[in-house]
C-alpha cells in the first residue's frame, strides 16, 4: 500500500508497493517535526478512506497540540476516547464464529487473551496457568457478569490465595474501567481514533496497549470490522510498549500486512531499547529519521551507509525542523527509488 511520507521537492513521496511491508519507524528528538509528520500521515490516511488508531501515552494528540500543529484540519475527523474517563467498548472475551471464514478454535481464543494479560506483566508459569483457567471460566460464564473483567475476577477467586496473588498483579487492569461494555465509545471506521491512555502509570499503559492491540488484531482477523482500504496504528513514544517476540507489536509487524494493518512507531531515541526490542523494530521496512539525539546519530549514519557514514552524520546533524532522511523503497511521481531521500 502506497502510504504518504512527505514531499521531495514538489512531488509527493509514498511507500512503494515493492516495500517488504508498509510499517514505518520514526526517530527524532523533541521539536524536530516528528509529531507534525505523524499528524500529516494520519490526515492523509483518513483522506484515503482508511481508519487510523492512535494509542496516545504522551499527550502528543491533545486537541490543543493538534490545533497548534495542523490548525483545525483534524478536529472534525477525530474520535477521541479516554480510557480512564470514557472506557472503551471493545469485546475482549467474546469468541467470534469465524476467522476469515474459518472457525476460531477455543485454544487459540483462550491463548490470545491469556498472552495479552500475562506477557506484559511477565507472570510466571504457575500464575499464567491460573489466569488461563480463570479466563476459560469467564468465557463460559460471561453472561452472568456485567463485564469481561468482572468475569475474570470471579474466575480467579476460585483459586483461593493463589488466585488472589494473580489478582493483585492484575489489580489495576481489572479495575481501571478501560474496557467498559456500557461505554458509548468505540473505534469508528474512517476516523482518527485517539485512544488516550494518559492518567494511568506507564506499566498499566503498557498492558492496556497490549490488550487493545491484541483485541483489535483479533477483531480484524475475525471480520468484525467493516471492510475498508486499510487500518493504520500509530504508537508515539513507542519505547513505552512491549516488544516480546510473541507480543502484539511483533505479531502486527510480521502479519499485519495480510490484513491491511500497518504500524507507525515513533520514538525520540533508540538508546532505551533492548537488543531484542530493536530486532523487532527493524522489521519496519521504512524509516523516517528527523534530527536525532547525539546517542543515536552515529548508529543511524552507519545504518544509512556503512561506507559514507561521516557524510550522513553531518547531514543528520544539520536537519531543519520538519526535514527527515527517509530510508526504504519509495514511489515518487510513479518512479521507484531505492535510496535514502531528504523529505519535507
Amino acid at each position: 500500500m502506497k502510504i504518504y511520507l512527505g514531499t521531495l521537492g514538489t512531488n509527493i513521496c509514498l511507500i512503494s508497493d515493492k516495500a517488504e511491508n508498509s510499517s514505518i519507524l520514526i526517530n527524532g528528538i523533541s521539536g524536530s517535526g516528528k509529531t507534525t509528520r505523524m499528524l500529516q500521515i494520519e490526515l492523509q490516511s483518513v483522506a484515503d478512506k482508511n481508519t487510523v488508531i492512535v494509542i496516545d501515552t504522551a499527550h502528543s494528540h491533545t486537541d490543543s497540540e493538534i490545533k497548534k500543529l495542523t490548525g483545525c484540519k483534524c478536529i472534525s475527523k477525530i474520535n477521541r476516547i479516554s480510557a480512564l474517563l470514557d472506557g472503551l467498548n471493545l469485546p475482549f472475551l467474546t469468541q467470534f464464529p469465524q476467522e476469515r471464514n474459518y472457525p476460531e478454535p477455543d485454544f487459540l481464543h483462550i491463548a490470545s487473551i491469556t498472552s495479552a494479560l500475562s506477557k506484559p506483566l511477565k507472570l510466571g508459569a504457575a500464575q499464567t496457568a491460573i489466569l488461563r483457567e480463570s479466563i476459560i471460566f469467564a468465557t463460559k460464564r460471561l453472561e452472568d457478569y456485567s463485564s469481561d473483567m468482572e468475569a475474570i475476577v470471579a474466575g480467579l477467586t476460585r483459586f483461593g490465595d493463589k488466585g488472589s496473588a494473580v489478582y493483585n498483579r492484575l489489580w489495576q487492569i481489572l479495575n481501571c474501567n478501560a474496557f467498559n461494555p456500557n461505554s458509548t465509545k468505540s473505534i469508528t471506521s474512517g476516523k482518527i481514533n485517539i485512544i488516550d491512555l494518559n492518567g494511568y502509570d506507564i506499566d498499566t499503559q503498557k498492558v492496556l496497549a497490549e490488550i487493545i492491540l491484541a483485541s483489535f488484531f483479533r477483531l480484524i482477523r475475525c471480520g468484525q470490522f467493516p471492510e475498508i482500504s486499510a487500518y493504520h496504528i500509530f504508537l508515539d513514544e513507542c519505547q513505552r510498549f512491549s516488544y516480546d517476540a510473541n507480543g502484539s507489536i511483533c505479531q502486527l509487524l510480521r502479519e499485519g500486512r495480510k490484513f491491511n494493518i500497518h504500524l507507525v512507531l515513533a520514538t525520540q531515541t533508540f538508546s532505551t531499547f533492548s537488543k531484542d526490542a530493536l530486532a523487532v523494530l527493524n522489521q519496519a521496512a521504512t524509516r523516517l529519521y528527523f534530527r536525532p539525539s547525539q546517542t543515536d546519530i552515529h548508529k543511524i549514519a552507519k545504518a544509512l551507509s556503512p561506507e559514507e557514514w561521516k557524510s550522513w552524520k553531518t547531514r543528520l546533524a544539520n536537519l531543519k525542523v520538519g526535514e527527515c532522511i527517509a530510508s526504504g523503497i519509495f514511489d515518487v511521481n510513479g518512479q521507484e527509488i531505492n535510496r535514502p531521500l531528504l523529505l519535507h
